[in-house]
């Protein structure tokens, strides 16, 4: 379906996805009513639930009409599919979708687990422009287990091996068991914090890619560069290898911006393409493509992040993938 950035790993399982609108003075019943859909859960503020497996009755302090997915009802489909899939079931006219979220927001929540020492997922543009016109934030949170943590490890340092050795990894695949997470509750209460992240980049390449014309345009020094079929220079005493495609590239770091977030370390990168939008499309003139692509450190379950409408409006209009390549961090202390 896009043109998301493959991981050495692969793509990242998930456990749930939802769509939710969210307000204090929600009527779930008029929200079934305009967009025709009825609800896998809908809750109203202060009414209480019915009690569930002996537990108090809840009382809750939003009201919220939702519709999910599990993967057993979109098997086989990754991530951004299973976004487009919720967003398919959306068929009114904006100003009825609109009148749905009057005093309310809209959010779409994903649940995933980190089954592997490495995996990823991304947005192309056409699915951030469909998220965009919604109005619609990503809350994000990832999870995993001791099991799949063990052999997540153990895949990392085959692969590690692999790479200094030549030799061949073995398939070592875990199978952890996702939680069941509370979907309607803020990301605050669904997430252990914050993830942790190593870069954030924003890549442009093509094959007749001209890196000086991209810094001109842009007038913006590079942190990497490479022309296709132009040897790169020698590292480590191997000889220089030689691209396959032309690649420009600004990187920011996070020992660059201490305390700095994922979702704000996305916007100080977007943030950077200050040019009109006459130049940006000479940027994008002819093959060439553009991604924001972040790199994770995952060393706790529960970790999450957000994508707020204006990080999303944002890379859409540049015509942007914004990819997550996640990687299991060892060795360190949870924060």
């Amino acid at each position: 379906m896009s043109d998301v950035l493959l991981t050495v790993g692969g793509s990242v399982p998930w456990f749930v996805a939802a769509l939710l609108i969210e307000g204090e003075n929600i009527d779930p019943d008029e929200v079934t009513g305009l967009l025709d859909i009825a609800p896998d859960s809908a809750q109203r503020k202060g009414v209480a639930l019915l009690p569930r497996r002996g537990e108090p009755r809840r009382v809750p302090w939003i009201g919220t009409w939702s519709i999910h997915l599990r993967p057993e009802q979109a098997p086989g489909c990754g991530v951004e599919d299973v976004v487009a899939r919720l967003l398919d079931r959306i068929d009114v006219p904006l100003a009825t979708w609109q009148s749905c979220l009057k005093g309310s927001r809209t959010r779409i929540y994903l649940g995933l687990v980190l089954d592997d020492w490495n995996r990823g997922f991304g947005f192309d543009p056409s699915v951030l422009r469909r998220m965009s016109t919604f109005g619609i934030i990503v809350d994000i949170d990832i999870h995993s287990d001791e099991v799949a943590a063990e052999a997540a490890s153990a895949k990392c340092a085959l692969f590690c091996r692999t790479l200094n050795d030549g030799q061949e990894p073995d398939e070592v695949l875990s199978e952890g068991t996702p939680p069941r997470w509370p979907i309607s509750k803020p990301p605050t209460e669904t997430s252990d914090g914050g993830v942790h992240w190593g870069s954030v980049s924003l890549l442009i390449y093509a094959d007749d890619l001209d890196p000086d014309k991209i810094s001109r345009l842009l007038d913006l020094e590079p942190c990497f560069v490479q022309v296709k079929g132009v040897t790169m220079p020698s590292r480590g005493g191997r000889p220089g290898r030689i691209p396959d495609i032309g690649l420009w590239q600004i990187t920011l770091l996070s020992e660059e911006v201490p305390g700095c977030s994922l979702e704000n370390a996305i916007r100080t990168v977007l943030d950077r393409i200050r040019v009109p939008d006459e130049i940006w499309r000479q940027v994008r003139a002819g093959t060439s493509r553009a991604r924001i692509s972040a790199k994770v450190d995952f060393d706790k379950s529960g970790r999450g992040f957000r994508l707020d409408s204006a990080i999303i409006e944002r890379a859409a209009d540049l015509d942007l993938c914004l990819d997550f390549d996640i990687y299991y961090c060892f060795g360190d202390d949870d924060a």
